[in-house]
């Protein structure tokens, strides 16, 4: 009889129990993974705000390091101070895996709950020598932020006292000199010739590891260009006549016009007092400018685009060797001269200086936006670097799961007591 009532079989019972604890327990452990999934996401969630909040907070630490610096000990950190490096040239041996920090003015290392933070504060005012070129490890080098007449990227507007301060600059026939907020120029008919020997504090402005760079740019109208520029390196003081030093020592060219016609349109390297009872001045290198003096029209052109576009000059001499460098990193412009040179010697005890000469012509215009001159400091330091400096504030921060570094460049400036983001990078986790 049929009481309406479900039948199971008494083997059915035992497999429907097992099906519904396995769906159990497959339902348990995707929740559970759920719910790790979902605390990690969490965790690493918090673990990246928490590792901000300790970049940035590292980051202002040594902002304020900085700050208290320059108050406390009113000067600026410079990475020389501790271990003096002739002419402020890093080396290869200088930076490598086991001196990585030469550069380094300020280290701490803090634990912070989970995170391992480490702050350290780069010194960006140095030079590098040409085998660390492509050394990736490096900080920036903002080297070139200090200059005589101004720098590549940033500019003295007192250019025009400053060098009136030295004392060494003579004008002649109707040439103009004036200094703009970006430049210095020089236009008309005549020259100019400017020699550095000290600045207004009566430090001298020689140049001990012989080198020097100079960026200008040449104009005029229709075909009318100045006649060249000469930057000449040891030269002899020659006290109310800058002009007359010229007619010793050794220059630099950048010829436009000049009276032998093999020497036109040339980078120049010459000595100016051959001695010997030779009359004039000796070529001790040459090289010509691209597009120069052709009959073609378009090449007519470009020569003229070439004149007119901006120009860097890098000099440097070692003893009895002299290395010119025209355009320098310009790719198939790059022009380079050298020249064995005598050694130094002190003659009448008169020190050999540097200097630039400007041969201009009516409707012509030279403008220099920038002469840098490596002082006779035994540290190696401009006068602004005593007063101005660029620092890199880097900050990492290590936990088991993530390594973030966070970085800032600060600009400092001692006189006003002023520390300034510049720019600020957050390198992607590794």
């Amino acid at each position: 009889m049929n009481s309406g009532k479900p039948s199971f079989r008494n083997g059915m019972v035992l497999p429907l129990l097992l099906v519904i604890l396995f769906l159990g327990s497959l339902l348990a452990v995707m929740a559970m993974t759920e719910a790790e999934r979902a605390f990690r996401s969490g965790q690493s969630h918090i673990d990246q705000v928490v590792s901000v909040n300790e970049g940035l907070s590292a980051l202002e630490r040594g902002r304020t390091w900085l700050s208290r610096e320059m108050s406390e000990a009113g000067e600026l950190p410079r990475w020389l101070e501790n271990s003096p490096t002739e002419d402020g040239i890093l080396s290869l041996d200088d930076w490598n895996a086991a001196k990585s920090s030469n550069l380094r003015v300020y280290y701490e290392e803090r634990v912070t709950g989970p995170f391992a933070v480490s702050l350290e504060v780069f010194d960006l005012d140095y030079r590098h020598a040409s085998a660390l070129d492509k050394e990736k490890s490096l900080p920036p080098c903002l080297f070139d932020y200090f200059s005589l007449f101004g720098g590549i990227q940033m500019v003295n507007p007192l250019a025009e006292s400053h060098i009136m301060a030295l004392g060494d600059l003579a004008l002649s026939g109707d040439i103009l000199f004036s200094a703009g907020e970006n430049n210095v120029t020089f236009c008309g008919e005549g020259q100019a010739a400017i020699l550095f020997e000290e600045n207004n504090t009566g430090h001298s402005l020689s140049s001990p590891n012989g080198e020097t760079r100079i960026a200008f740019n040449l104009s005029g109208s229709g075909d009318v260009f100045p006649e060249g520029l000469d930057l000449g390196f040891r030269l002899r003081g020659t006290g109310a006549k800058p002009g007359e030093a010229f007619l010793s020592g050794y220059s630099v060219s950048f010829s436009v016009e000049d009276p032998a016609p093999e020497n036109r349109d040339r980078l120049l390297l010459k000595r100016n007092d051959p001695g010997n009872g030779a009359d004039g001045e000796e070529i001790l290198a040459r090289i010509p400018f691209p597009y120069c003096r052709s009959l073609n029209l378009q090449n007519q052109e470009r020569y003229r685009a070439y004149l007119s576009a901006p120009h860097e000059m890098l000099l440097r001499f070692e003893n009895n060797r002299a290395t010119v460098v025209l355009d320098p990193g310009k790719g198939n412009l790059e022009k380079r001269l050298e020249a064995g040179i005598e050694p130094p010697s002190p003659i009448d005890g008169l020190p050999a200086v540097t200097g630039l000469r400007v041969r201009s012509r009516s409707g012509a215009t030279t403008q220099v936006t920038s002469l840098r001159i490596h002082p006779a400091d035994t540290l190696g330091y401009f006068t602004e670097c005593k007063e101005r400096g660029f620092y890199l504030v880097r900050a990492v921060v290590r936990n088991d799961h993530a390594n973030r570094t966070f970085e800032t460049i600060l600009s400092s400036d001692l006189s006003s007591g002023k520390v300034q983001e510049v720019a600020w990078q957050e390198k992607p986790r590794l």
